[in-house]
């Protein structure tokens, strides 16, 4: 890489865009595990980190640019970002959740300033490659309705797209609130109307797993804590902890079957909301 951060920090967000070769990481923090570097930090160091990295894989090159314009003094981490293609001049990316304190705090404060649900951030990728990379490209903040969703960190998100492209689906599952209670539920965020819809309520939270899209249209659950309580609290219900769940019919299931192939459909509960 042409560019290096001086620590690797953890709990950052991150997504990627596929047919530009390229990578994103925003903010997160560095604490005495996140790297062998850090080793000797206190044990209640938590430093947030600044900026975003545009890794181009193509020529394996980095450049860590200003978030003064998103975060001003208040780094953010434990939220999640999506690419989506086809808007603007090269794809924008949405910024959803997650939590922030000042850049000179470096306690751990837990959960602390949890990030607001009703509004999400806008990055246009485009703006990146112009004159205004000094200032780290265009952020914009966008008002959200619908179903807002509690504030929450350590969720997951994955994209799928109507076949009409009238609408992109941003699923998101899980995490954890404000009181470490975790979350067991489905909201999707459709894109342009910017519409949270929820579609899915259970009584078993997850938080700290990843979600993947998969076949036509299904996501993969990964991973995750299944429990507030790591160590005393019941066994995973998701086998070996992968769990398959149907975009469209937004039902759960253990075994994964793409035999029938069928395309994904927006599902009924969004397009009663937004029509498509």
């Amino acid at each position: 890489m042409s560019e290096t951060v001086k620590y690797r920090p953890t709990a950052g967000s991150y997504t990627e865009a596929r047919e530009q070769h390229r990578s994103f990481w925003l903010g997160g923090w560095v604490d005495r595990g996140s790297s062998m570097q850090t080793v000797s930090l206190d044990k209640t160091a938590q430093i947030f980190q600044e900026g975003m990295l545009v890794i181009d894989h193509s020529d394996q090159t980095a450049k860590n640019i200003s978030t003064s314009g998103l975060f001003g003094n208040k780094p953010r981490a434990r939220g999640k970002m999506q690419f989506i293609s086809g808007w603007g001049g090269q794809g924008i990316i949405v910024l959803i959740g997650g939590n922030q304190k000042v850049v000179n705090d470096t306690i751990d404060r837990g959960f602390g300033e949890l990030m607001p649900m009703d509004e999400v951030d806008v990055f246009d990728v485009s703006s990146i490659y112009d004159d205004r990379i000094l200032t780290g490209g265009t952020w914009y903040k966008q008002k959200v309705t619908g179903d807002i969703p509690e504030r929450r960190v350590d969720f997951c998100v994955m994209l799928a797209g109507a076949n009409d492209r009238s609408s992109n689906n941003i699923y998101m599952y899980g995490g954890r609130g404000a009181n470490g209670s975790s979350f067991d539920d489905v909201h999707i965020l459709s894109i342009p109307s910017f519409t949270w819809t929820k579609v899915y309520q259970g009584n078993s939270g997850r938080y700290g797993h990843t979600c993947h899209r998969a076949g036509y249209r299904t996501m993969l659950s990964v991973g995750g804590v299944p429990t507030t309580n790591e160590t005393t609290g019941p066994c995973d219900w998701q086998t070996k902890g992968i769990n398959v769940f149907d975009l469209s019919n937004i039902t759960w299931s253990s075994q994964y079957v793409n035999s029938t192939k069928k395309d994904y459909e927006v599902p009924a509960k969004v397009i009663a909301r937004i029509g498509g």
